[in-house]
């Protein structure tokens, strides 16, 4: 019998954390102290594979940006629980290494773990929908008929059962339909796998519709063509049946867009007044971003400080009568805007920096799948505040990490390393 080896245990940890993106309370956080605990045991021991980590260095100047706000901080206790979950670029960089010791097997099934838990969340949460409406014969709220927010089979209330945020939800399922895509696109699996990987790829698209993100609805879509044009590039221009086919898959995606959009947008008009109660949610988006600059150019250098950015903000809400974000007490719902508030311009140009660095190792290591991911981070990253929530900056930093210590990882169109 084979002896238990701790890169072993380690796979079963990245396995563990893996399922906890998509669990509720504090599984994410047990899992990464599983996994530092036992890098601290393999730097001691003297075991880990961590050279390298030059490229990776953004990750903690961006850090000591965050530090260095707080200096000028008022809103300590805001400042200091955006630290605590930036440590995460301290950490998750250098346990990530260790993937560079799991065989080309374990680190399929690590992705394997990660798409299964998505199929069988996403199960629970048609589920308990299904069971709602069998218990009250009606898919809405009790006091709702008539919109998607109370539909059980929409947005928040689908994902409810996971307590996970439906946009956050939307980011993992995209991500593993990609890897499902490039699989059926790459590898030499079997015909009845590869089927089995296109069932399940339209149902985590049929989960992304259900989801009404309309970032998902635009970028998925994109990454998905992207994926489709890089394997037939070469015969786009010799096939006229390769020409048809893809032009097929450009439709069906720009319809999935636009459904998906105009869905959830309601309306694609760009007038609105920051006094309206009734704004949609794409004029919502636009009148947090106004009020936004009006707050940065208070101070765009250095930023208003990391834990005072939306203390600021929310002052802007109540001068310039947006009502509706003095309310709700809305952050700035992009990552970009969201550094240059807190810590000026050049968080901001740090944060794009690191996008860029990531996108242009992907592509010089020839991974779209790295692209794709790298794609969908940068444009859900526009209209939310990613990083400020566990559920995103650790699961960038975890995918991410793997992909630079790893850069080939999860690309089938290439022999991975």
């Amino acid at each position: 019998m084979r002896s238990i080896k701790l890169t072993d245990i380690e796979f079963w940890g990245y396995c563990l954390l893996m399922i906890s993106f998509f669990l509720p309370g504090n599984a994410m956080g047990f899992a990464l102290v599983f996994l530092v605990l036992l890098t601290i045991v393999k730097f001691i021991q003297k075991k880990h594979a961590f050279k390298g980590y030059s490229g990776l260095i953004l990750y903690p100047v961006l850090f000591l940006l965050l530090l260095v706000g707080m200096i000028y901080t008022q809103n300590t206790k805001d400042g200091w629980g955006i630290i605590e979950r930036h440590y995460a670029l301290i950490g998750v960089p250098i346990l990530a290494a260790s993937i560079k010791q799991f065989s080309s097997k374990q680190k399929e099934a690590i992705m394997n773990v990660f798409i299964a838990t998505g199929v069988i969340t996403a199960l629970i949460c048609l589920g308990v929908a299904t069971n709602h409406y069998l218990t009250t014969g009606t898919v809405y709220t009790a006091t709702q008929k008539d919109h998607f927010v109370y539909n059980h089979f929409m947005h928040h209330r689908l994902s409810s059962p996971l307590q996970l945020h439906a946009i956050y939800y939307s980011l993992y399922l995209s991500f593993a339909a990609l890897i499902l895509l490039n699989r059926i696109l790459h590898s030499s699996a079997k015909m009845t796998t590869k089927f089995l990987y296109a069932l399940i790829f339209v149902f985590f698209a049929v989960m992304l519709f259900l989801l009404k993100s309309s970032i998902f609805a635009f970028a998925f879509p994109l990454a998905s063509l992207l994926l489709v044009f890089f394997r037939y590039r070469k015969t786009l221009l010799g096939s006229l049946k390769m020409k048809l086919v893809l032009s097929a898959i450009v439709v069906l995606a720009g319809i999935f867009s636009y459904i998906g959009i105009q869905s959830k947008l309601e309306s694609f008009s760009l007038k609105y007044e920051l006094s309206d109660d009734h704004l949609t949610p794409l004029t919502m988006r636009m009148a947090i971003w106004e009020c936004t600059w009006e707050t940065i150019q208070e101070a765009p250098f250095i930023g208003k400080g990391t834990g005072d950015g939306d203390d600021e903000l929310f002052a802007t809400y109540e001068e310039l009568g947006f009502t509706i974000g003095a309310n709700d007490r809305f952050n700035a719902h992009n990552m970009y805007l969201q550094y240059w508030l807190t810590n000026g311009i050049t968080t901001a140009l740090l944060f794009v920096l690191i996008l860029f660095v990531l996108a242009r190792r992907a592509i010089n290591h020839r991974n779209m799948v790295f692209f794709s991911f790298i794609f969908l981070f940068a444009a859900f990253s526009l209209t939310e505040s990613t990083m400020l929530r566990q559920n995103g900056i650790v699961f960038f930093l975890v995918i991410s990490s793997l992909f630079y210590w790893s850069p080939r990882i999860w690309d089938h169109s290439q022999s991975t390393a």
